[in-house]
Formats: C-alpha cells, structure tokens, sequence
C-alpha cells in the first residue's frame, strides 16, 4: 500500500506547487476566452442546453475535428487551415465538459463517458444540419471516432484516429490519480498551470517544444467552473463498461479508416495502433517517428501529409 501512496502524495504535492499564482491563472483564462470568441471561426451553438463553442473555416465536405482527454480545439490549431484549403469544410469542436464548451454537473452514470460524448457529438453534428462528416480524433477524441463510426455508421464517412484509448491498458500515474475515489476528488484542488505542464511534458516527445503559451492554454479550462469535474469525471469513466463488445465493434467498422500514432508515444503504445490497425477491416497505418501521443500538434507538417494524403484516396462525401 505505501508503494501507492507515497508517489499518489508526492503527485499531489507537485499539482499543489501552483496554487499560490492561480489568480494568475484565472486571469491568462480570460484572456484566452476573448481570443476564442472573437476569432472570425469562433462560433458558439446550443446542443442540448449546453453552449457548444467550435471552430470553422472553408467549405465543401465535413471534416470534424475532436480533441482529447483535458484538451479542446486549440489543440487542432495547425492542422485546421491545412486541411480546409484542400476543399473541406473544417470544423473543431470542444466537446461537453472542455475547453469554452458548458460544463454541466453530471447527472446520469454515463455522463462525460466516450459513449455519452459521442452522442454528444452527433447531436452537434445534428444541429448544425450534418448527415455525413469524416470524424479526426486525437486520444480521447480517437475513442469518440471509433464508438461514433460503429454507433452511426450512416453518419460517418472515414475516420481518422490518433493515439485513441482504444484497449484496455494501465493508466499513467496522473490519470490514475485523477480516476482514483478518494485522491481523485482531492485532485481537484490542485489543479492548474502545473498540471498542464506535467500532462504536456508526458505527452511530447520532445519538450523543448512546450512554450508558456501551450502551458497556459491547456491550463485554461480548468480555471472555468465546473472544469476540474469535468476531466475528473471523462477520466473516471474514459474506459466503457462494455469494454469486450466496443473492442470487438472494432472488426465491423467498414468505413475507411487511417491509424496515426506517435511512435514516441509514453502513454499509449504504438503496439496498440498495429493491433488496432488489424482490427479495423479497412485501415491503414501511420507511425510517425520523433512524436508522442499528440503527433498533429508536435508534428503537424507530417501529420498534415498523411491527413491529406489519406483523405484525397477515396471521393469526398456529398456536402450536406
């Protein structure tokens, strides 16, 4: 037991480490919330009482961007305009819960879980009068793209996953902490631009390309109320109950589907991507090497190559 606990309290003393500047923090989020909303592809839509906030640029057939667990849209910021100039209309949404999107309380068990979001998202998609869309996830965002192409496959033209949760695996110290009954409450305390900088640190290959203006941008969220419950919440229940049947969906997705993984990725193995890859009927495979878990920011010129490549393969769907 004092093997779990001692590195659970030194966790939590580095996550203390930031509260003394979190007035600080709290004011970077202001300033964060006014550069969201009033970029010229900001915009904000009500999905199921909550306010959805989501960025758009270019026309033609949907590309939907979804980030991962404790991200948002801020996370697809090179990749967006990459990919609406070859003829898409891009659209990044910040799911229930992050980055400018509401954060309600949870009510039902399933709140904040991949299945809750991916309902979500097909409710965002709805109301923004999209049938069929290609779905890009990262992580979190990777799982929604698997559990929304087997869920909605009318819905879904090709998918593109990132480094998804998408077997069962051990989860890294900090989430485990965060998922954790009595630790994982506490953890809430402590949140803030420290913790940002430990999940960055984690998820880059290389962090000399963490700036401060990352830090304080992951760090935002948090700083909104209800944020800290909604990552405690996603991450509780990022793993589905169900786990045996959602992993055995896998097999009869038919939909074109590309794999990216970072091969430097430290908390979810590349061996994942080529189990997943074999599994997916229709699906190609891309390790990028000199990248972590979040290749389409670390390094997005060779993510945009593969995104481009993959989706100029097969004919774009009918614009809606």
């Amino acid at each position: 037991m004092a093997r779990v606990i001692r590195p659970l309290l030194g966790l939590l003393l580095l996550l203390a480490m930031p509260l003394a500047p979190l007035a600080a923090v709290a004011h970077a989020a202001e300033g964060w919330r006014a550069f969201a909303e009033d970029s010229e592809h900001a915009k904000f839509i009500d999905v199921e009482g909550v306010r959805t906030h989501y960025i758009e640029m270019g026309s033609g057939s949907p590309v939907v961007f979804v980030h991962g667990l404790g991200a948002w849209s801020y996370s697809w910021r090179k990749n967006l305009e990459a990919t609406a100039k070859l003829g898409y209309r891009v659209i990044a949404v910040d799911l229930k819960g992050f980055g400018l999107s509401g954060k309600p309380e949870p009510v039902a068990k399933e709140d904040y879980s991949v299945a809750d979001q991916t309902r979500f998202l097909k409710r965002f998609l709805e109301a923004l009068w999209i049938g069929k869309a290609d779905i890009v996830g990262n992580s979190m965002g990777g799982s929604v793209a698997l559990y929304f192409a087997f869920t909605y496959p009318a819905s879904t033209n090709r998918i593109v996953v990132v480094d998804p949760a998408c077997y069962r695996q051990r989860f890294p110290l900090l989430l485990w902490a965060v998922k954790a009954p009595v630790f994982g409450r506490m953890s809430e305390v402590f949140m803030g631009r420290t913790t940002a900088k430990m999940v960055l640190k984690q998820v880059y290959a290389d962090p000399k390309k963490i700036s401060d203006d990352m830090v304080e941008a992951y760090a935002m969220p948090l700083s909104l109320k209800g944020g800290k419950r909604a990552f405690r919440m996603a991450t509780k229940r990022l793993l589905p109950q169900d786990y045996d049947r959602v992993v055995a969906a896998y097999k009869q997705i038919k939909t074109p589907a590309l794999v990216v993984w970072g091969e430097e990725d430290g908390w979810i193995s590349p061996d994942m991507g080529r189990r997943l890859a074999k599994d997916l009927p229709n699906a190609s495979l891309v390790i990028m090497k000199g990248c972590g878990h979040m290749p389409m920011e670390e390094c997005p010129q060779g993510f945009n190559e593969a995104l481009s490549a993959f989706l100029k393969k097969a004919p774009k769907g009918k614009t809606p």
